[in-house]
């Protein structure tokens, strides 16, 4: 009785909205010189290292990719890119999925999450980032569902060239609430015209061999 009630509480926590499964994580905490790249839920799901574009990475009190020259006042060449892509047969559900990470800033620190599906011309999210620490949890749901791989990219600027801004407190990460996010591409199922059109065809085929014997 005890082992029943014990399987039924694991059962209904699972259930519990809310509840994140870890896809992937990029760790870059400490000193090193690029981030570990973890799938850690799934072998069909692949991450690429999370990479700096256009900004000079500064290695202190937790701060990672983050730097002195981001472009001030407008949004320029300066981004943190990373990619994620499903194994072969596999396609990635975006809908329950998230990217979380965290904001350290000062000077001001203006962010915008976007994504190789539209040329990188739609923000998923926008922040403006106060001097301080902040954490987002942003939402990929318009993603939907992909087959083939999408690359991210963080955009930043701001307000002044001084001090530092960027990732913080040692990871980012890639969750979904859905821990079969990862899974098989369904097998095409025919339309029942095309079922019709293969029945006739068959129909036919055993008249002619019904005449010819």
């Amino acid at each position: 009785m005890r082992s029943l009630l014990l399987s039924l509480a694991v059962i209904v926590l699972t259930a519990l909205p809310g509840a994140s499964t870890q896809l992937a994580f990029w760790d870059f905490s400490g000193a090193a010189t690029d981030p570990l790249t973890i799938t850690s839920t799934d072998p069909n799901l692949f991450a690429s290292s999370l990479s700096r574009n256009g900004v000079t990475p500064v290695t202190t009190g937790g701060l990672f990719f983050n730097g002195t020259d981001w472009p001030v006042a407008a949004f320029g060449a300066a981004y943190y890119e990373m990619t994620l892509t499903p194994g072969v047969g596999y396609e990635i559900d975006y809908t329950t999925a998230t990217i979380d990470w965290v904001v350290g800033s000062n000077p001001t620190f203006t962010t915008e999450l976007v994504t190789s599906l539209d040329g990188y011309a739609t923000p998923l999210a926008s922040h403006v980032d106060s001097p301080g620490v902040s954490s987002y949890s942003d939402s990929l749901a318009s993603l939907g569902i992909q087959t083939d791989s999408v690359t991210f990219r963080i955009y930043g600027y701001v307000d002044s060239n001084g001090g530092s801004s960027g990732l913080y407190a040692g990871n980012l990460t890639f969750n979904a609430s859905d821990p079969s996010a990862v899974s098989l591409i369904p097998a095409a199922v025919p339309e029942p015209s095309t079922l019709s059109l293969l029945g006739a065809s068959l129909f036919a085929l055993l008249a002619v061999a019904r005449k010819r014997r």
